[in-house]
Formats: C-alpha cells, structure tokens, sequence
C-alpha cells in the first residue's frame, strides 16, 4: 500500500468545510420548500387587505381593489382598518390626476369614506 504524507491541518480543514456546506444546502433547500408550498393568496384585483391566521397559515381576503392601497391602520376601538387608496379624478375632460383618499372597512365591506378629521397616521 502506498503511503502518501497527509498535512491534517489541510484535511480537519477540508472536513469542517463540506459540513458546514452540506448544513447550508440542507437549510437552503428547506427553506426552500417553505418558501415554495402550494400557497396562494386569494386575490381579486392587484391591491388587496388580507387576514393571516398565524397558526394555520391561512390567509382569507377581506378586500381587494385595482387601486394602489396604502397606510393600513386598525382605529382605536379594534374593529375598523383604516386606509388610504388612490382615486382618480378628473381635473379636465382630457387629464386625469390620483389623489389619496382614506376609507374604513369593518367586517370585509366598505363603511365610508373617512373624513379628513379622523385620518389616522
């Protein structure tokens, strides 16, 4: 048998080098399939306010609109998101300008648009 001279410093090196690259892999490729499940958010149009039940991972969505939604906000008493979306509008018959315009939703629908007063930051 042939015996060739071995630095252990290079091979202790070696080894401690393809665990921690099979420990990376593993993880990767975990976190992966977590990232990857077949999960999908219900979804309406492009913009949307969902619910997450942190246990289940379950999302449901309670409101879904073509307009960008922003600043999400649960008001004082716990039971109204507040919001602002873009709306368009006509300044002239040929152009149109998005303002920001804030709404309260309450159990999935729409209560009314919020009055400048109340707007929650």
């Amino acid at each position: 048998m042939i015996s060739l001279p071995v630095n252990k410093k290079i091979v202790v090196s070696a080894i401690v080098i393809l665990v921690a690259a099979l420990v990376f892999v593993i993880l990767v490729m975990n976190y992966g399939s977590i990232l990857s499940g077949d999960k999908e958010l219900p979804h309406e149009d492009k913009w949307g306010i969902y619910v997450l039940d942190l246990k289940t991972e379950k999302t449901e969505l309670l409101y879904s609109s073509a307009n960008k939604i922003s600043r999400i906000r649960l008001d004082n008493a716990g039971d109204q998101l507040v919001f602002f979306q873009q709306i368009f509008y006509a300044t002239t018959p040929s152009s149109q300008k998005t303002i920001p315009k804030s709404f309260s939703l309450k159990n999935g629908t729409i209560i009314n648009a919020v009055t400048r007063n109340l707007i929650i930051w």
